[in-house]
């Protein structure tokens, strides 16, 4: 009985030792499947944070995008769910990176120099090879590029990595080409884009005058004037003013004329501004020849026809110019020349004009080539007749120029010719002769007959447009006066 009782005690004793090691298994599971728990939790984050790009900022919205546990330091039961949005991923394009550098890069300037061409200017700048090859796929928008000139100007930006990033290139005065790269290319668009840009002319009228010392060429340098703006003055007053034996030392002139301005750069004969112009330059013009003022206006009419005319509205031009070249006068007409040649009395019926060999001949009104040919001691010469009455001779030639065949019509100023020597001639030369109704009259003192004057119904369009001209004429007058007097009183103290 003893032992039994024992027994019993024992096993009394025994079932709250048990029970303490269940509940012992029971917490270590519990604590186990916690740790797991959030040991996933923290991975599931990890994951999530490594997939999002890192420059992404996320901001809390009521919205229901995307649901994300947010871990904290409060109790589980206190845990509170947000709903997340995430901005769309930024574009991550090379090329569109590419672009936005372009626009921070600085043109890089590079000359064309003899023997050069694009290939070339690209590779010595960094450019690699196949930059260029692509740019030149674009076709006829780039065809200008194949024929570049020495001394043209390319502007480039180029990137770091030698990537082209763009291209600009002046083809003429009037237009530019612009190559940039595309932004963001897909499979069936070019990786560069070319367009053409028209550029913008300025037009700045200025002016200038000047007193003749030795010649007008000499006093217009002086007075700042282009060869051009010399060259129309000379043609705006030749009709009246033989400038080879009428000017004066004491003659004046005053210009008033448009200058072109393109980028804010000055445009000049070098570079081509004849292929720009719309208009002759002067504006208006005064020439004061031993007392006698000319005056020439530019006007344009309702009809669009531009033309010079007097204050009263005569046509500034004459039918006929009255030198076809520009040139010292070494014979005068005479009826009673001794020949150099023949060695004796023999009239000149017309006026020889000393001038090196090659030097233009110009046509002094318009009119049809009636002769072309050789003729006795004219030696190379042509016969230009104008209308019914008129006819002018061009002899002693080198050369003939082209589209004067026979049966030909002429235009006023067209060249015809070079000076030359050939028939009976002591040196270059060209003679020259003005006949009406087949008389041999004197170029130098013949009365020309003169363009139609402005018709009727323009008389008041062009008084209008025309008095501002006159009006600067005379303010610039008026200051040069002052200008003088003040000059001669400075220098009588």
């Amino acid at each position: 009985m003893i032992h039994d009782y024992k027994n019993v005690m024992l096993r009394r004793q025994a079932k709250p030792a048990s029970r303490n090691l269940q509940w012992h298994w029971h917490g270590a599971i519990f604590f186990m499947i916690a740790a797991l728990l959030v040991l996933f939790l923290v991975e599931s984050q990890k994951s999530e944070a490594s997939s999002a790009p890192a420059a992404t900022t996320i901001s809390v919205s009521p919205k229901t995008v995307a649901k994300l546990p947010i871990t904290t330091d409060q109790p589980a039961w206190e845990m509170t769910s947000y709903t997340i949005e995430l901005p769309p991923p930024s574009p991550s394009s090379n090329n569109i990176s590419k672009q936005e550098s372009s626009n921070e890069l600085e043109w890089q300037t590079f000359i064309v120099k003899p023997g050069h061409n694009l290939a070339i200017i690209c590779s010595r700048a960094g450019i690699k090879a196949g930059e260029v090859h692509a740019m030149m796929q674009l076709g006829n928008s780039v065809s200008s590029l194949q024929k570049l000139h020495p001394n043209e100007k390319i502007l480039l930006k180029i990137l770091p990595d030698g990537t082209l990033a763009a291209l600009q290139y002046d083809i003429d005065q009037s237009e530019r080409l612009l190559v940039t790269r595309n932004q963001n290319p897909q499979s069936d668009q070019p990786l560069f884009k070319a367009e053409i840009i028209k550029r913008p002319l300025e037009i700045r009228t200025t002016h200038a005058s000047g007193e003749i010392e030795d010649s007008l060429y000499l006093a217009a340098l002086k007075a700042g004037l282009s060869h051009q703006i010399t060259g129309e003055l000379a043609s705006l007053f030749g009709w009246d003013i033989d400038f080879t034996q009428q000017v004066r030392r004491g003659d004046r002139f005053t210009v008033i004329y448009d200058d072109y301005y393109r980028d804010g750069e000055k445009l000049d004969d070098a570079k081509g501004l004849g292929s720009v112009l719309s208009l002759p330059r002067i504006v208006a013009a005064e020439f004061i020849n031993d007392g006698k003022i000319f005056r020439a206006l530019r006007y344009t009419d309702p009809a669009g026809k531009t033309d010079y005319y007097t204050p009263d509205g005569n046509n500034i031009r004459k039918t006929f110019m009255r030198n076809p070249i520009d040139a010292r006068i070494t014979s005068p007409f005479n009826l009673k020349r001794f020949h150099p040649i023949l060695h004796k009395t023999h009239p000149h019926l017309g006026v020889d004009y000393g001038a090196p060999t090659g030097t233009p001949i110009r046509a002094t009104g318009d009119g049809k080539v009636v002769f072309k040919g050789t003729k006795g001691g004219y030696g190379r010469m042509i016969i230009i007749q104008h209308g019914q009455r008129y006819s002018t001779v061009y002899g002693h030639m080198s050369k003939y120029a082209g589209n004067t065949a026979r049966g030909r019509k002429i235009k006023q100023n067209q060249v015809v010719g070079y000076v030359g020597q050939s028939g009976l001639a002591t040196g270059p030369h060209l003679h020259y002769e003005f006949r009406i109704d087949g008389v041999h009259r004197n170029p130098l003192t013949v009365k020309f007959p003169s363009v139609a004057p402005i018709p009727e119904k323009f008389k008041n369009n062009f008084k209008e447009k025309t008095r501002t001209q006159l009006a600067q004429l005379d303010t610039i007058n008026r200051i040069n006066l002052a200008s003088d007097d003040s000059t001669i009183a400075s220098s009588s103290l």
